[in-house]
């Protein structure tokens, strides 16, 4: 049975060593990283593009803009796009950020040729209908009325409130009138705008016949690794200490915060 009056032993770390990807260069200029020697047959593509929440005019639209590119395009609906990669094995990942969107295919080796051309139209040619978007809107809306009745949701809120301000993209929070201002010209307008390509991340089993396929099949994005995010936003922390009391709650959030070095120190 385990000790738990008793900590484990000390023990140093005598060798750490980090994988080194190869690096090569798409034809606009991005860096493309790749990590070979998995064994499993298997191969994730992440494309990262300098469209986070920084860069919007309208609060959601880094968010909605990104989740609602797998769902229409030019060719095909929500459905079809779904079902396409339902039956190669494959899925679409999509996550939004303070900074940046990545968008990432998992596949397996075998089917990423069929498949990589309709990942590709999701990042290049989402059309963001209306239905798609009403829906998306009323989902996000039902689950932020859940989450607010958390406590670790609201805690985590009101932290990054103090320490940047309600008016910094760092310490704002949507909420469900944001939302429903979002028109579908917006999200359209947006991705025009900032979803700018900056970094490929490719990690799997492929050999170099296919990783000059995807490098290829990149081609597509035009050169924008000039564009630089120039908005600056004011800082203005609140340093007291907030108490809030939510009758009911049977659990307690506590959240310390301090701003440091940024990531480009």
């Amino acid at each position: 049975m385990l000790d738990r009056k008793t900590a484990p032993r000390h023990a140093e770390i005598n060798s750490f060593h980090l994988p080194h990807p190869e690096i090569k260069q798409l034809s606009s200029g991005v860096p493309l990283f790749v990590l070979r020697g998995v064994t499993q047959h298997v191969i994730k593509i992440e494309l990262v593009f300098n469209a986070g929440k920084w860069v919007e005019s309208k609060k959601g639209l880094s968010y909605f803009t990104a989740h609602m590119l797998e769902k229409g395009t030019a060719t095909k609906t929500s459905f079809e796009i779904a079902d396409f990669f339902d039956r190669h094995g494959a899925s679409v990942e999509i996550s939004t950020g303070l900074d940046f969107v990545s968008v990432s295919l998992f596949s397996l080796t075998k089917n990423i040729i069929n498949i990589f051309p309709l990942f590709l139209e999701l990042v290049k040619s989402s059309v963001f209908p209306e239905d798609e978007l009403a829906l998306q809107k009323d989902i996000f809306n039902q689950s932020l009325k859940i989450n607010n009745e958390k406590t670790s949701y609201v805690a985590s809120k009101l932290i990054r409130q103090h320490l940047f301000g309600n008016s910094h993209p760092y310490g704002s929070a949507i909420e469900e009138a944001d939302v429903n201002q979002l028109r579908r010209e917006d999200l359209s307008s947006f991705f025009q705008d900032h979803f700018s390509l900056i970094h490929v991340f490719v990690v799997g089993s492929l050999d170099d016949h296919l990783l000059n396929f995807i490098v290829s099949q990149l081609a597509v994005f035009p050169d924008d690794t000039k564009k630089q995010n120039s908005q600056h936003f004011a800082i203005t922390p609140n340093e007291s200490t907030e108490y809030l009391e939510k009758p009911g709650s049977i659990q307690s959030s506590l959240r310390l915060g301090k701003r440091s070095i940024n990531r480009n120190h």
